[in-house]
Order: C-alpha cells, then structure tokens, then sequence
C-alpha cells in the first residue's frame, strides 16, 4: 500500500491523514478540488451514474501510480459510483479498498441504497481477485470502540483510530519478528477488518464485525482463546513506545451482510 487514493469527502480525509508518514504517496479525488499533480477536481453530478459517466481519462493523473494502491471510499455518497471507472484505470496495480461503512441510521434512503449497492458489488469484486483485499471499517463499531465522542471533530477522531492501525500492521509485517508463526492467508480470505485487542483481557475489537472468520493474524500479541475453525497467527515485534500494543487483522471468504 505505497500509493493512496482518496475519493470523496470520506476517502479523502482518510488519505491525507496517511500523508503525516513519509511511506505513502497520496492521491486524491473529489468533487471541487483543483487540480493539481496530486488532487484532482471531479465534475459535480447529482447521482452515481452522473458521476461514473463524468470520468475521463486519467492516465495523466496516474502516469507515476505503479505497485501496491489502496483506495479508500466511502459507500453511501453518490461519488462512489465513480469508484469503478476510476480502478479499471489502475487495474495494472495491486488494488486493496479501504471501504468505510457508514452508519446506517444516519443515513437517508436514498444514501442507504447507494451504500447497500456498492458494498455488494465491491465484495463480489474481491471475492473474483479484481482486488487483492476489501478492508472493512465500520463508523458505528468506531464510535462504539471509542465510546462517547464530540461532534465538532467527530469523524476526525475515528480516522485517528482506522490509519494508524492500518499504518502499523503494515509496518509490522514488513519487519523483522522476534518470534512468529504468521503464514500468508488463503487466496479466498479476501474480505477483511483491522482492530485492536486489549493486552490485559484479550478484548478483541474489530473495525467490522464480520462473519464468518476462517482466518486470524494477531501482531504483538499472545494468542489466546479463539473460536473454533479459525486458522490464528501471531508475531512478537520490538518497540520504542512505552506500552505495549496488539493488533488483529481478520480474513473471510464470505460476503457480509449490510446492515443498511
């Protein structure tokens, strides 16, 4: 994931909260934006078709984008309908989406329909290996994580939570281990949730309650309990900071429900 890709309001504060580290390389894309080697100012439309067909070219925009890309989206707002059209011009590229789900309850009809489509037709894209990884984070389960949380810098504080988790697993399983047995997950486990896990209790919280977890791969960590017929790994990694800290990611092969 050396490249990230905003689209839309969501996706965008997202991506330029990974551009605080220097490993990423951030795009994004949204509706007012001038444009700019890094930003690019899409046309307004008033529907997700509008916004799928208002997308030209872009092999300008992406002439340096190579390697692992994750692109980050939110499902609910109309832009997404663009999502597509924008990854088929990347498809050379490994593809993760970030997908944020938004909560349901805040949502009107018509952005609940919108979240509903694009969430299916975005697993059933990974399941057919379109994308390497469909990461799943949900803002009701942030929030829920978090407990109470102002409104003024509301979402700020659950993009506080999603990107530097994201962050350090990626730097995590690019380092050395002091001890692990971690094993790369089934080709089929494409649908996936990040979290975090207490180090007292063993408290797991994932970013997405999916079902159906056939696979588990826990950073810092000792395992512990799990449930049964899930593959679990861990690798044990030095530090500088002052606590300790363990992080799980989360694999399914199963498409999720909606909830929305």
């Amino acid at each position: 994931m050396e490249t990230i890709i905003g689209l839309g309001k969501a996706g965008c504060a997202i991506a330029e909260r990974f551009a605080q580290y220097p490993q990423y390389e951030v795009y994004k894309m949204d509706v007012g934006l001038k444009r700019s080697p890094r930003t690019y100012g899409l046309k307004p439309a008033d529907s997700p078709e509008a916004h799928e067909q208002s997308v030209g070219s872009l092999k300008k925009f992406f002439k340096d984008v190579s390697g692992d890309i994750l692109f980050v989206v939110g499902g609910s707002g109309a832009i997404s309908g663009a999502s597509l059209r924008i990854l088929e011009q990347i498809k050379k590229c490994t593809i993760h989406v970030l997908y944020i789900h938004a909560d349901y309850e805040l949502l009107g009809e018509t952005a609940r329909l919108q979240q509903r489509t694009t969430f299916n037709v975005f697993q059933e894209y990974a399941r057919s290996g379109a994308f390497q990884r469909l990461i799943v984070a949900d803002n009701a389960r942030l929030e829920e994580i978090l407990g109470d949380l102002p409104i003024i810098g509301f979402y700020d504080k659950l993009n506080e939570l999603v990107v530097p988790t994201i962050h350090m697993v990626n730097v995590l399983s690019r380092s050395d281990s002091i001890m692990d047995n971690i094993s790369p997950p089934h080709d089929i486990s494409r649908i996936i949730s990040y979290g975090l896990v207490d180090f007292e209790s063993g408290e797991e919280n994932l970013f997405f309650p999916l079902d159906n977890v056939r696979e588990k791969v826990y950073y810092y960590a000792q395992v512990k309990a799990n449930a049964e017929n899930t593959k679990t790994t861990y690798g044990i990694y030095p530090t500088q900071y002052d606590q300790d800290y363990v992080y799980c990611v989360a694999y399914s092969s199963r498409i999720q429900e909606n909830n929305s």
